[in-house]
């Protein structure tokens, strides 16, 4: 899970506290022992991750990894280390290219599979859409049922889903032929 690795845990008030920061990229040190779990766990799955990474590139099978563009595993060293190896590609994106209210900027790194259609960017201002023309929603605090906006904001619209796997379907004939 990317929670680990979010800027929007802050210390404001609105939401849960930072796990680790740029300066503290695996943790910080004074947590709580249920976010020093947190911490933990994240640091554990993204050890894991970086593993089927390097597996996909050694055998050469395509792979997708998704996070904010600006979550913190992509300061991580191994992270860094691997796209200076192996040169995967980069699609960024905005969810609200994607129908959904907020803008979520967001970044796909890939190799093996050409997702480059999925770049679209929103090039609104004034924290308007470009698309709808309405403010996007901010992904901060909670709805009025106390979920946290990050959290309704985590499953990927159904759009770039159906876009995706397109582009997928695709590639899997391609290599099928």
């Amino acid at each position: 899970p990317c929670t680990t690795f979010s800027r929007a845990r802050q210390f404001d008030g609105l939401g849960p506290p930072p796990l680790r920061t740029s300066d503290a990229i695996w943790g910080l040190s004074d947590l709580r022992p249920s976010d020093c779990r947190k911490l933990n766990e994240g640091n554990q799955l993204f050890n894991f991750t970086m593993k089927i990474l390097h597996l996909c590139e050694q055998y050469k099978i395509p792979y997708v990894l998704e996070n904010p563009l600006t979550s913190m595993a992509w300061e991580m060293p191994p992270m860094i280390h691997f796209m200076e190896t192996f040169r995967p590609a980069f699609c960024d994106l905005d969810f609200c290219m994607y129908g959904e209210a907020w803008q979520k900027p967001t970044r796909l790194l890939s190799n093996y599979i050409d997702i480059a259609d999925l770049s679209v960017r929103c090039m609104g201002s004034h924290l308007r859409c470009s698309r709808s023309k309405r403010p996007h929603r901010a992904l901060k605090g909670t709805d009025s049922n106390g979920v946290f906006w990050t959290l309704r904001a985590q499953p990927y619209p159904w759009q770039l889903a159906q876009k995706f796997a397109a582009l997928a379907a695709t590639a899997l004939s391609d290599t099928a032929r």
